[in-house]
């Protein structure tokens, strides 16, 4: 083998090592996604929350975002009188298919009449999530 040759395969090795490592150390710094139901009603939550209702569609079982639009259900997101400040996951009741999400949602109703919309509401509420494919999605009434 030529000095040429064995120069080509070292630069080649160095090259495919430093991708190797590119793709390693991405790997290890994206983020995670969430594992269980709890933290997907928490995400799907703190989207709502934060207003991201495009992020918040996300969550929907597909059947839903089949037949909902993005950017009609923004629209009846941002229409909605309520202005949800803060939610906490407080349980589940889960079985292989189906997950009952408790949750401790506060909020205000902007639309009630003057000063009763500045009150801070606090409502315990269940929401179902179901598993498809291996996946949970929220599913709607």
């Amino acid at each position: 083998m030529s000095d040429n040759d064995m120069k080509n395969k070292s630069l080649l090795f160095l090259v495919l090592a430093a991708v190797a490592v590119a793709m390693l150390s991405a790997g290890c710094t994206a983020p995670e996604e969430p594992q269980d139901v709890e933290d997907l009603a928490q995400a799907r939550w703190d989207a709502l929350v934060e207003r991201d209702f495009a992020a918040a569609w996300e969550f929907h079982a597909p059947g839903f975002r089949q037949t909902t639009p993005r950017e009609d259900y923004i629209h009846d997101m941002r229409r909605r009188p309520i202005l949800w400040l803060d939610a906490e996951v407080v349980g589940t009741d889960c079985d292989d298919l189906r997950c009952n999400v408790d949750l401790k949602v506060t909020y205000r109703a902007v639309a009630a009449p003057h000063g009763q919309s500045q009150m801070k509401m606090t409502r315990e509420i269940e929401e179902l999530w179901i598993s498809l494919d291996g996946n949970w999605w929220f599913s709607p009434d």
